[in-house]
């Protein structure tokens, strides 16, 4: 099976329209290759949600020519090169070079994976290749908002058990596997009511508030967070009596989960012959010193 193939199937078997409803425009997604040929056959396929240079090592230490990483290749939206080798980066030409020497193909498989995969107990729905896998790693039920997801910061809510937030942060932290987390806010607010959070990093800020206000949401699991906006309204919203937190876990621990169970699908999405699959951890990226 050539790499081409891999790709065109695992795009096939996800529902693939974007969070406005519409297809996913083949020249605008991105998911795209962002490294290397596909006019080859495939020997092996990892997962990952980055591919970091020890990544990329352990993939060709297992025979995989393919690697579907959920995010971007070299640290920019869009993985743009252009500045990097006009700067002549040394982290870039070594990354470069270690990507020339093992020959690795990389396709980020963004868009589809969150459009959807069929659901695991054969219904006809579609769940977020991503996010479902979250929910089942933390025992929770996540239900979806009434709109579009474009139109969402809180785009994913679960309702659990009573705990404080900060019993809540310990049973995230083992479950994700992670070396910790942050607790913004209150640590001991009573959560029942989470949301999950999309990047907290001011353009959607504003709308988090409202919706934790108006649907009086207790705790949102957060990806990346801004410090001037939502993290503040916490903190003041718990010193005025009204207890809230933002659990801040970092985008890729959020995440991994589901890369992590990409390669359990990939044999129904490729059929016959589908080269062999795996996962390889990218790693929490924090490290954590406290007082």
């Amino acid at each position: 099976m050539l790499i081409s193939e891999v790709i065109d199937k695992v795009k096939g078997y996800c529902n693939g329209t974007g969070p406005d409803g519409t297809p996913i425009d083949p020249v605008k997604t991105r998911d795209q290759v962002l490294w290397g040929t596909t006019d080859r056959a495939c020997t092996g396929i990892v997962c990952c949600i980055w591919a970091t240079a020890d990544v990329i090592r352990e993939a060709t230490t297992r025979g995989a020519n393919l690697i579907i990483s959920h995010e971007a290749l070299f640290w920019n939206h869009g993985d743009h090169t252009d500045w990097l080798i006009a700067q002549q980066n040394k982290a870039f030409l070594a990354k470069r070079a270690l990507l020339e020497e093992t020959g690795i193909t990389v396709w980020r498989c963004h868009d589809y994976i969150h459009s959807g995969i069929p659901a695991p107990d054969g219904s006809a729905e579609w769940v977020d290749g991503i996010f479902w896998p979250l929910a089942q790693r933390l025992g929770w039920k996540l239900a979806g908002p009434a709109e579009p997801l474009a139109n969402q910061a809180i785009f994913l809510r679960a309702e659990v058990d009573e705990r404080p937030a900060k019993q809540l942060a310990h049973e995230v932290v083992a479950a994700l596997g992670s070396h910790g987390l942050r607790i913004i806010g209150d640590p001991e607010t009573p959560v029942r009511k989470v949301g999950l959070a999309m990047h907290l990093y001011g353009f959607m800020d504003n709308v988090a508030i409202s919706t934790m206000d108006s649907e009086d949401i207790d705790c949102l699991l957060a990806m990346e967070t801004n410090d001037y906006t939502l993290l503040q309204y916490v903190r003041d919203s718990s010193q005025e009596g009204m207890p809230k937190c933002v659990l801040s876990c970092g985008h890729f621990n959020i995440e991994d989960p589901g890369m992590e169970y990409m390669p359990t699908w990939l044999p129904a999405a490729l059929g016959e012959d589908a080269p062999k699959a795996s996962y390889v951890a990218a790693g929490d990226p924090f490290t954590y010193v406290v007082a």
